[in-house]
């Protein structure tokens, strides 16, 4: 899989990486940003960093998006139903 680039911003100067990174598209949530960057796949200008760590702007993000979930399907169940 390829590695995602992200560039930040200038007004994005001072906000929290972690909610950076959530707002790129292929990541989508805080919860999945702060996995990636625990497991240490993000990179900042080429260097690791902490999911606290505030930019300044114009920095390069780089990380491994994750991998796409297949769709939920339906699935026939019967339903046993007790009435009192």
């Amino acid at each position: 899989m390829t590695r995602s680039k992200l560039q930040v911003a200038s007004e994005l100067a001072g906000e929290r990486l972690d909610r950076v990174l959530a707002s790129a598209p292929e990541v989508g949530s805080r919860a999945l940003a702060a996995r990636l960057l625990a497991e240490g796949g993000v990179l900042v200008d080429g260097r690791t960093a902490r999911k606290s760590e505030r930019l300044h702007g114009g920095e390069t993000i780089e990380f491994e998006p994750p991998p796409e979930l297949e769709p939920l399907a339906p699935e026939e169940r019967t339903l046993t139903l007790v009435y009192e």
